[in-house]
């Protein structure tokens, strides 16, 4: 899909590459062929257990409970941090986790960067609002490593992220997406269900609303270089959603309630309101999601005066099947919501776009490119030709690259080249994509 992987071998291994070698050798010399899956040729990292686990990172409080009075282990020894992105620390009346790190104590955080992809870079761009086409993007390699370090997050680690619990925990779930992509194991990145209101329900006595100071762990060390794969299909460029879309590909929207507020159209444009999968942070069970689900597809294709229907999750299946499902919303945070949903609570993937509509906006015909990028026009791919991005276009810090001969990916070529790097200290770099072994 994107660049082939190639795997690094240092020094410090010689000995087991030399073995690998000689297997190889003899191999071939036989007519043989040498498998060379991570799976079963793990790197100098193979302390990454799990990586390749299918379980839901959601937990509920009674295990972090567990793991609070196990000293901040999991039962099997591993360190853990609780991160709440949410909660104001200042509050006399908001309860806290005790022993949590507080938004407020790690100042490398952060949700986004301004970043560009395509043929429009507004990253130049100060609109009051935040808009734009590149105001709300995947952050980047060094901001994620930063806010790893300064977590003091090593290998063994179990980071467990939290919100107030109350009202939607998009930031929470924006986060968990965000260490996704870059490379974070579902053994590894835990969200807790229903946030700090649940556990301070459950367990009043390990939520107090006060906190004499911001725990602020020991910095560590360690990057996402050194993870194995850099997860590009939980993410998805504007190129990639124009492509999907000409493809007949299902698209989700995360923002509306109703059939007629969608944005992205396609010959499977449906609706999801993010705020129909959980109550107050707490996913809802996966038979009432199923449900929500295929009243909005019979709701949308009877919108789009389409005479398909579904009646019951196995036709969901079967219309899903073979496909790649994208959700979006605003700028990617209650798109979040849908991702962990559809992962996490139906194991069904699905790609998030990042630039969701604050991007698609901008690209259409009212917009910078005015329609005259024929390639990167949404307006043909839109239930609306007009974004209502006007402002955008002849202002200050706006772009347009009239010779555009990118890939519309930029972003992911970015992360690639960082997360392939090889990281300070000992320890060898990832493997690059996680879209299959081969190339």
């Amino acid at each position: 899909m994107k660049f082939c992987s190639v795997r690094k071998f240092y020094s410090f291994i010689l000995l087991a590459t030399l073995t690998a070698l000689l297997s190889m050798t003899a191999a071939c010399g036989s007519g043989g062929s040498v498998d060379t899956s991570y799976e079963n040729n793990p790197p100098a990292y193979s302390w990454w257990n799990g990586y390749y686990s299918s379980e839901s990172s959601l937990i509920q409080p009674e295990t972090l409970a567990a793991w609070i009075d196990n000293g901040f282990k999991t039962a099997d020894g591993s360190p853990v941090v609780v991160f709440d992105v949410m909660t104001d620390y200042a509050s006399a009346v908001a309860p806290k986790i005790a022993g949590s790190v507080a938004k407020g104590a790690i100042s490398s955080f952060g949700y986004n960067d301004n970043r560009a992809e395509g043929p429009l870079d507004t990253t130049g761009y100060n609109s009051g609002a935040g808009h734009g086409a590149s105001s709300a993007m995947m952050i980047t390699g060094s901001r994620i490593d930063a806010i790893v370090q300064d977590l003091g997050i090593t290998e063994k680690t179990v980071l467990v992220l939290t919100g107030t619990g109350s009202g939607a925990q998009y930031d929470v779930w924006r986060t968990y997406w965000i260490f996704t992509y870059w490379g974070f194991s579902k053994a590894k990145i835990k969200v807790l269900d229903g946030g700090t209101a649940a556990f301070a329900a459950a367990f009043p006595a390990l939520a107090p609303t006060t906190v004499t100071a911001l725990y602020d762990p020991a910095d560590s060390t360690f990057s996402v270089k050194k993870l194995p794969v850099l997860k590009s299909q939980v993410r998805a460029s504007i190129k990639e959603v124009i492509d999907a879309v000409e493809n007949g590909s299902p698209v989700i929207f995360a923002q509306a309630t109703a059939a007629g507020s969608r944005n992205i159209k396609t010959e499977h444009s449906f609706f999801l309101g993010a705020g129909s999968v959980h109550v107050n942070g707490k996913f809802n069970d996966a038979d009432t999601i199923k449900a929500t689900i295929i009243a909005n597809i019979n709701a949308s294709y009877a919108a789009d005066s389409n005479p398909a229907t579904v009646t019951t999750w196995d036709d969901v299946l079967a219309l899903f099947a073979g496909k790649t499902i994208y959700v979006h919303c605003g700028a990617g945070f209650s798109a979040s919501a849908l991702y962990t949903a559809f992962v996490d609570v139906l194991g069904i993937p699905v790609v998030l776009y990042d630039g969701s509509n604050n991007q698609w906006n901008a690209f259409k015909a009212d917009g910078p490119l005015q329609g005259l990028i024929p390639a990167y026009d949404t307006s043909l791919y839109s239930f609306s030709v007009n974004g209502g991005q006007t402002a955008l276009v002849g202002a200050p810090g706006v772009f347009v690259d009239w010779n555009y001969t990118g890939t519309g990916n930029e972003i992911y070529e970015e992360d690639y080249e960082y997360h392939n790097a090889t990281p300070a200290g000992n320890g060898g770099g990832g493997l690059g994509d996680s879209i299959g072994s081969g190339c």
